[in-house]
């Protein structure tokens, strides 16, 4: 039986549904556009006649714990939505029957712990959203038997921690989303199972650096996200395991100084993201083993020179931001070993002028931005070795007019003063 009551109503007892046949329905959803309703309890009876039912909302009904057995008649369930309701508990088999469930949605709850054997029955769940919850901790076995979930959402929680083993039973998992939580610390097996892992989302969390080891799980990681965090620094092998990521974002960080092999092991890493740092000096191995990094955003910053050999590993890049530091000079090599880089973005810098040979190492730039500087005066052969230079970006500054003599050499130039 299924309890429930009417919005501004007393207490009524929906009793009678089988005055109905149900038994060839495959969705049904209790919300306001259909019932005005709150359910307060789900029993073992409630769904006897919904045999056929693949897909359930009981989003938003008051529901407050999931007990044992609710679901068992609906073993062709493939979805269920229980998000934005009151539950706090779930019964070791409170998902028993739905041998079929491919995606669950328990977002928006007042779960505060993953207990033990919670999802135990779900063998053929593939997403589980837990999002908005109250969640602080998971129990080394609260994810047993998900052995073939691929996607978990678990941001805006309470975690504080990523304890070992806690995801040793998720070995399909693909995609982990553990932003805006409370995380300062990851074990040295926080991550132990998680074989297949592709993508990792940590941002708005409060770590303050990068525990060795702590990703050595991750072999067929791809993409990682640690932005807004609070790190200042890196660590020896913080990043081991790592060889085949592809993406890594450090964005809104407090990081000061780009340190002698800070990037070891990411030997494919193709986009990295250090927008909004405090990075004052880039040591001149500082991005060794980034050998096909093909994306560089230093964008907002602390740097005031590009000094020698800054970026002479980045052999394959193509696009360099560094707006809004505080640049001034280019020393003669600063871009030496650039010589695949289509495009180069100063924007908003305090470039008073361009001196000879600054861009001389950028055969194969075409796009180059200088937008929003102080820049007076282009020296003679400032713009030297742009020979494929396609869009040269000069508006905001201080320049009056430009010399042609300097542009002449450049095959096709989209020039915006």
């Amino acid at each position: 039986m299924i309890k429930a009551k009417k919005e501004n109503e007393n207490n009524h007892e929906i009793n009678d549904w089988r005055k109905f046949d149900f038994s060839t329905i495959k969705e049904f959803s209790l919300d306001d556009k259909l019932f005005v309703v709150k359910i307060l309890s789900v029993d073992m009876n409630s769904f006897n006649d919904f045999s056929n039912l693949e897909e359930l909302d009981l989003q938003d009904c008051g529901l407050n714990k999931i007990e044992t057995n609710s679901f068992q008649h609906l073993n062709k369930l493939t979805r269920l939505n229980l998000s934005k309701n009151n539950i706090f508990q779930i019964d070791s088999d409170g998902f028993r029957g739905l041998d079929n469930l491919e995606e669950l949605n328990l977002s928006y709850n007042k779960l505060k712990k993953i207990e033990v054997n919670s999802f135990q029955h779900l063998l053929r769940l593939k997403k589980l959203h837990l999002y908005q919850n109250q969640i602080f901790k998971i129990d080394e076995n609260g994810l047993r038997g998900l052995d073939v979930l691929e996607e978990l959402y678990l941001w805006k929680n309470y975690l504080t921690k990523l304890e070992s083993n806690s995801y040793q039973h998720l070995t399909k998992l693909k995609k982990l989303y553990l932003g805006y939580n409370k995380i300062k610390e990851i074990d040295i097996n926080g991550f132990l199972g998680l074989d297949n892992l592709e993508e990792l989302y940590l941002q708005h969390n409060l770590l303050l650096f990068i525990t060795p080891n702590s990703f050595q799980d991750l072999r067929k990681l791809k993409l990682i996200n640690i932005s807004n965090n609070s790190i200042n620094q890196f660590v020896f092998d913080g990043f081991k395991g790592l060889e085949n990521l592809e993406e890594l974002n450090l964005s809104y960080n407090e990081l000061n100084k780009i340190e002698d092999n800070s990037f070891q092991h990411l030997l494919r890493l193709k986009k990295l993201h250090l927008y909004k740092n405090q990075i004052l000096k880039i040591d001149e191995n500082g991005f060794k083993d980034l050998d096909n990094l093909q994306e560089l955003d230093l964008g907002s910053n602390g740097l005031t020179t590009i000094e020698s050999n800054s970026f002479g590993n980045l052999i394959k890049l193509k696009k360099l931001a560094l707006t809004k530091n505080k640049i001034i000079a280019i020393d003669f090599n600063g871009f030496l070993g650039l010589e695949n880089l289509e495009h180069l973005n100063l924007e908003s810098n305090l470039f008073i002028e361009i001196t000879q040979n600054s861009f001389h190492n950028l055969s194969k730039l075409k796009i180059l931005n200088l937008k929003f500087n102080k820049i007076k005066i282009i020296h003679t052969n400032g713009f030297r070795g742009l020979d494929n230079l396609e869009v040269l970006y000069l508006s905001g500054n201080n320049i009056k007019g430009i010399n042609l003599d300097l542009i002449r050499h450049m095959k096709k130039l989209n020039l915006n003063i």
